[in-house]
């Protein structure tokens, strides 16, 4: 039996409820995700290299969108929710290989002209708040590694993924924090992710993680304006 479940916002703040039937299995076929040209040139080049860098094709992969997407995603089908699941990116390298992660990556595609530049544009938005999660995570939030905080500003709009590319996603729940819930849930991405995006749909709710996300698009606007980073101390728990 396929588990059919989704969650809607209730007039509570807070809370959630079951809604409207959410097919786990017609979700788990959405198309590949494009990663952007020259990330797999540069993926190339690095297995090119011996011995191969895995710092260097670590780097590679996170600093783009839909390459880290289609690694978690592959990870997730091979491991579930196995308390053994890889959760660094460095680990899902060693885990399913080098050439695995660059075949991963391969999957998707986008034909170029507007909806690549779109593309391309929300992959540098989320790289830059990814790098900025990770820098308050290193020197502010004493309980989200900054590995983590990478990963979770990297994926913070993944919600908008079907309508950025263009696919029919008429079997996803149409606000953008069940949609991410949704994708990282049938996805099996790590729980700390899924920890995140269920911040994310609870109305009123401050975490540390809204709050670091928060944190991070004021960082990453003062960075535009003034090309500096100051750090304050807005993620300590309370």
């Amino acid at each position: 039996m396929l588990n059919t479940t989704v969650f809607e916002f209730p007039a509570i703040p807070g809370e959630v409820v079951s809604r409207s039937p959410f097919d786990f299995e017609a979700a788990s076929d959405l198309p590949d995700v494009p990663a952007l040209p020259e990330t797999l040139i540069a993926l190339e080049l690095q297995l090119c290299e011996w011995p191969v860098n895995l710092g260097a094709v670590a780097s590679v992969l996170l600093g783009d969108l839909g390459a880290v997407i289609q690694v978690l995603r592959q990870v997730g089908r091979e491991h579930g929710d196995s308390q053994w699941r890889p959760d660094r990116i460095e680990d899902c390298i060693c885990d399913l290989g080098l050439r695995a992660c660059l075949a991963e990556a391969s999957r998707g595609s986008l034909r170029r002209g507007d909806r690549l530049s779109e593309w391309t544009a929300t992959s540098v938005h989320a790289r830059e708040i990814a790098r900025s999660c990770g820098v308050i995570a290193e020197e502010a939030c004493a309980s989200i590694r900054p590995c983590q905080a990478y990963l979770a500003g990297l994926l913070h709009e993944l919600g908008t993924l079907p309508i950025a590319l263009g696919w029919d996603h008429s079997e996803l729940p149409a606000n953008p924090d069940l949609c991410a819930l949704r994708l990282a849930e049938c996805w099996d991405f790590p729980q700390f992710l899924k920890e995140f995006f269920r911040d994310a749909c609870r109305p009123g709710r401050e975490s540390q993680w809204t709050r670091l996300i928060a944190e991070a698009h004021r960082l990453s606007g003062d960075r535009a304006t003034r090309g500096s980073l100051t750090i304050f101390p807005v993620l300590l728990p309370a």
